[in-house]
């Protein structure tokens, strides 16, 4: 399941037609708005979490970096927003998401905004330096002990999670409502165990042993 084999991803999540998920995806409406800047080179990725989210929570937008009309769009999107905007970073002095929402920084009758980067960090951290607009908002930063399930691709730090973690995380500790979307978290764990089952492997990336056929049985 190579990135050759783009075509074949699903419309909708944006997985690979044989891992599909769209079937078991009934999307939840946020008390917040998402807003997803994406890096061309995750486009067409099987192992791309991104259309979960677009898929698994109502209103999310995503706006393609480099491309002028749609940035264009990002931005005046920001501009008008009647609520608060935040970037989501993982930046070390930034603000944690349970301590904004503690402190009021938003509320049920005045509703946040979030950016998000969907990159690896590298790009990420430079798509956010080259945009004043993107550096002009305030952070928050999603904190959580747990570690990423995210075993198709090596995360750079403990603290780094998935784009569909990062967004369930964010938005259940936004509204402190972890209930409301587990079933994301539970969404990437099927993923990854049918993205490696296609490849013989178990859901740590390990190779599967195969059971020696039994003695007056035909092998594989």
């Amino acid at each position: 399941m190579s990135r050759t084999h783009c075509e074949r991803l699903c419309e909708n999540c944006r997985l690979h037609f044989r891992i599909c998920l769209c079937a078991e995806i009934v999307p939840v409406i946020p008390l917040a708005r998402l807003f997803i800047l994406q890096h061309p080179a995750e486009v067409g990725r099987p192992s791309g979490t991104v259309g979960l989210v677009a898929s698994s929570v109502s209103g999310t937008a995503i706006f393609m970096k480099d491309d002028a009309v749609q940035e264009a769009e990002l931005r005046r999107r920001i501009e008008t927003s009647e609520g608060p905007v935040f970037l989501v970073f993982p930046d070390q002095g930034a603000r944690s998401v349970v301590e904004a929402r503690q402190k009021g920084a938003w509320s049920t009758t005045n509703p946040p905004t979030f950016v998000m980067i969907d990159a690896s960090w590298r790009q990420a951290r430079r798509m956010r330096r080259r945009r004043e607009w993107l550096r002009s908002l305030p952070v928050v930063a999603v904190r959580d002990d747990r570690l990423s399930a995210y075993s198709m691709r090596r995360q750079v730090d403990p603290g780094h999670f998935s784009t569909v973690e990062a967004a369930a995380v964010l938005l259940a500790q936004s509204e402190d409502r972890f209930e409301k979307y587990a079933f994301m978290l539970d969404l990437l764990d099927k993923m990854v165990r049918r993205w490696f089952a296609l490849r013989g492997r178990d859901r740590e990336g390990r190779p599967v042993k195969r059971e020696p056929p039994a003695d007056g049985e035909p092998g594989p």
